[in-house]
């Protein structure tokens, strides 16, 4: 299948090992997608791995010290394809996954979206990949907008934002984004996978296919969009905030009419209250979290990395090998074994090659 309608764009900051990778991967598995990396770092990526970009179909561009924020908007000027897929700089989507999501949306003009299935993978002491699967992602097929919105602001976990969607869809959310200011909020960027969801729900059905497609890390730190005081459930509920609570309370209360002026009227619930039933889930949830894990993360918090790794290769705590996993998952996935194998094989040769030390 032909690639040449799908733009992927790379948000990275300080990965350069990773970016690299990706530029090695993307050579092999999508040199007929478009594909862009918008890199925040200081500096620039090094040119030894500037020097492997030998094809037209990847674009490096370095927007110095530029927030996360800025960069995704970004993007906007940059997609002019027919579907867009965001990626992270250290995940691995597979080409037989992307095309089963692309011929799906070819096929079923009233999905916005389309991912397949996704599994965690880390791999450990050079020489192995394991991987396990805590998230369920879900269809989202509601024929009723209101409920699509609903159903997913029922959920705290991220369904469709690294998904293939529609570029028209994905560009019309954007353009409202584009009305944070960086002013008020300092990390705006907080709110961008909510609108995303909500957007792409609101502009039609989202689908998740059986089929395996994001391979997703958990070889490094998460990285942070500010302190935890920046997230919306904070921030929205923070009195030294009134300025952000009143501007952001108009602008989720507009944001489905702006999205389509003509839902007006379509249905009637309120975005707003809704939102916030979710964020008071959220803070409850938290609390809960944090109380009941609170000494075994501060005991973890003190051990060395490397014996962290140790301890998690030797008591299989990231899972089973990655191909043992699949063959044995209880979660429908549906794989190519050869596929995954020469995945595996790239990813334990990334950690053995010195052209990445």
């Amino acid at each position: 299948m032909d690639l040449s309608e799908l733009t992927i764009v790379c948000i990275t900051y300080d990965r350069p090992k990773f970016v690299a990778r990706l530029i090695d991967y993307w050579k092999k598995n999508f040199y007929d997608a478009k594909i862009f990396i918008l890199d925040g770092s200081n500096s620039r990526l090094s040119q030894k791995y500037l020097n492997t970009i030998n094809t037209k179909s990847i674009t490096y561009i370095h927007l110095k010290n530029q927030s996360i924020f800025k960069r995704y908007c970004e993007i906007k000027n940059i997609l002019n394809t027919k579907y867009f897929q965001l990626v992270a700089d250290d995940e691995i989507f597979l080409r037989s996954g992307v095309e089963n999501c692309l011929n799906f949306l070819n096929k079923n003009n009233s999905y916005t979206a389309c991912s397949g299935k996704m599994i965690l993978f880390t791999p450990l002491l050079n020489k192995e990949v394991f991987a396990f699967a805590p998230y369920n992602l879900y269809s989202n097929e509601n024929p009723i907008i209101s409920e699509r919105i609903k159903y997913w602001l029922q959920h705290s976990q991220p369904n469709t934002i690294y998904s293939i969607s529609r570029s028209k869809n994905y560009i019309k959310i954007l353009n409202e984004y584009v009305k944070f200011d960086e002013n008020k909020f300092s990390k705006p960027e907080n709110f961008l996978e909510e609108l995303i969801e909500i957007g792409l729900a609101f502009q039609g059905k989202t689908k998740i296919l059986d089929n395996l497609m994001w391979l997703r890390s958990v070889e490094n730190e998460r990285i942070g969009l500010g302190e935890d005081k920046d997230r919306p459930e904070e921030t929205l509920f923070d009195h030294n905030n009134k300025e952000k609570k009143i501007f952001f309370d108009n602008f989720i209360e507009n944001y489905l009419n702006n999205l389509d002026e003509n839902f007006i009227g379509k249905e009637l619930f309120s975005l707003k209250d809704e939102f916030y039933k979710r964020l008071n889930l959220i803070r409850d949830s938290k609390k809960k979290f944090l109380k009941k894990n609170f000494f075994g993360r501060f005991i973890f918090k003190f051990i060395p990395k490397k014996l962290k790794k140790i301890i998690r290769f030797y008591f299989r705590l990231n899972g089973l090998e990655i191909i043992k996993f699949l063959e044995n998952n209880n979660k429908g996935i549906i794989f190519d074994r050869e596929e995954i194998t020469e995945v595996k094989k790239f990813i334990i040769n990334f950690y053995n090659d010195n052209f990445y030390k």
